[in-house]
């Protein structure tokens, strides 16, 4: 069985990224003031041992937020100057 990974990173601190994303400040804004306090922290994440990655946009992470996935379905692994925001899911959304 495999999985999808869909994943978004919001960066902290974009002194050290090359080429941010330019919505990268209201994405952040957005993130910490709506949703942040949603989602469930973890310090990892373990995959299957075949699993499909969609690396997207935060607006585009947003739209995968509807019924029957929640916030409380997003894990966010935050880094050094990062959160990586994911939805696992054993089914393509």
């Amino acid at each position: 069985m495999a999985d999808y990974l869909y994943y978004s990173p919001i960066y902290t601190d974009t002194t050290t990224v090359s080429n941010p994303p330019t919505d990268n400040a209201t994405h952040l804004t957005d993130y910490e003031a709506n949703y942040q306090s949603q989602v469930g922290k973890v310090d990892n994440v373990s995959l299957a041992a075949t699993t499909f990655y969609f690396p997207m946009d935060f607006d585009d992470f947003k739209d995968l937020i509807s019924d029957p996935i929640t916030w409380a379905d997003v894990k966010e692994l935050e880094t050094d100057n990062r959160y990586v925001l994911y939805i696992i899911s054993n089914t393509e959304l």
